[in-house]
């Protein structure tokens, strides 16, 4: 979901969860995702903004996965090596997923 979609969809409110949720677009390109985009990225996003922050995120990752929600950077249905971009990217994003998620 592109910046200017989520902040209309939740009238402003999603701008620093979307900017937060898609913070390592730069780094990892497509394979960002792996890093929160999921039920702990969910997590980690409510422990930094609150409980509201839970909704919001939830569909911005829903709406990045055709209205699926995966479970964690292990969910092999939506994580796998063989389908990233890029393998040394894909790996060193799971890397930080697993970074972030060993803190929530």
């Amino acid at each position: 979901m592109k910046l200017d979609d989520h902040v209309k969809a939740t009238a402003g409110a999603g701008r620093e969860i979307h900017r937060f949720l898609d913070q390592f677009f730069a780094q990892f390109g497509i394979d960002h995702r792996v890093v929160l985009h999921h039920k702990v990225g969910i997590k980690i996003a409510a422990a930094r903004f609150g409980p509201d922050a839970v909704v919001i995120a939830e569909q911005h990752i829903r709406d990045d996965w055709a209205g699926q929600l995966p479970e964690g950077p292990d969910d092999k249905r939506f994580y796998r090596e063989a389908w990233a971009a890029d393998l040394t990217i894909f790996r060193a994003a799971y890397k930080k997923a697993k970074e972030l998620e060993s803190g929530c």
